[in-house]
């Protein structure tokens, strides 16, 4: 039932009202703190952007403070009343008579959502939403080791917020490119080089490729075969979190054998094909043998 102390003084209603109060100023503060909406993006990156970062102009769309109501929503930003039935409270109080007594229970207001102010005429301009859509440009640079996938926040970019607190972020997601030249393994680039039969059996020490960072010169060792792989250290993807991580470029080494010769190239050739230089090893025999039996068996094995 209810219960009083001396002089019909209710502890329990003390309390309760003690409790309301501080849910009112809670409420009231959050009302003040409310940040604005965070916006999400895609940035396409190409494997050179990754490396070497990138500076980048973005256009978005975000929503910002109507210039007209300055964020209230009401006409001329000052058709604004305090809500009747909680007056201005933003909450009311329903009473239950229950076997164990009454229990009071506090309800949005439905008259004002909760916000314990109404709109008595809303702004022409925005229709009451306190915001309007703006068309931003803003200059983004990209740092190095933003791979696909990579999340990046660019703080109060994002949506501004109604009650004069803290924007929103611009949250951006990296997608790669796919690259006809280069490809991607961790923090590694990888691709193929071609050589000339002659740099493959003599070695070529001034050999200029082209890497995303720029060109280059490789030395190509005598007797290289196809498969061979070249390192560049240091000149792959740095790790975004660790500035002394930074992956290699692999070179994948390919052997240019042409379709068509010359007839004095062919004939050059017709006379060194006979020389003991170019017949292939007892030993190289037995190791391609077991190379091609090692892909025999595997061929087995998953069919």
């Amino acid at each position: 039932g209810n219960f009083y102390g001396f002089d019909g003084f209710n502890p329990f209603e003390e309390f309760f009202n003690n409790i309301n109060s501080n849910r009112r100023k809670q409420r009231q503060q959050n009302k003040k703190n409310i940040k604005g909406s965070d916006l999400r993006i895609e940035i396409t990156l190409t494997i050179s952007d990754i490396i070497n970062g990138v500076s980048k102009k973005i256009k978005y769309k975000r929503n910002v403070k109507c210039s007209s109501c300055k964020g209230n929503g009401s006409k001329d930003g000052i058709n604004i009343e305090k809500c009747q039935p909680c007056q201005g409270e933003g909450i009311l109080i329903e009473t239950h008579v229950t076997p164990l007594g009454h229990i009071r229970q506090e309800i949005i207001c439905p008259n004002c959502g909760g916000q314990g102010e109404r709109i008595k005429e809303k702004c022409n301009y925005c229709k009451g939403n306190g915001l309007t859509e703006k068309d931003e440009t803003v200059d983004l640079t990209i740092p190095k080791g933003s791979i696909n996938g990579t999340v990046l926040h660019a703080k109060n970019l994002g949506n501004e917020s109604k009650a004069n607190f803290e924007n929103g972020d611009l949250i951006i997601q990296i997608v790669e490119i796919k690259d006809e030249k280069f490809y991607r393994e961790g923090l590694n680039i990888c691709s193929d080089i071609f050589i000339n039969i002659a740099d493959a059996i003599i070695g070529n020490d001034d050999i200029e490729i082209e890497i995303p960072q720029g060109k280059v010169k490789i030395k190509i060792d005598p007797s290289t075969e196809s498969g061979k792989i070249l390192r560049l250290k240091k000149k792959g993807i740095v790790d975004i979190n660790n500035a002394n991580n930074v992956g290699d470029h692999l070179l994948y080494v390919n052997v240019f054998i042409p379709k068509k010769i010359s007839k004095s190239d062919e004939e050059l050739l017709q006379k060194i094909k006979v020389s003991d230089s170019f017949k292939p090893s007892d030993h190289k025999i037995k190791f391609l043998n077991r190379i091609f039996k090692k892909i025999k068996d595997y061929i087995s094995l998953n069919h």
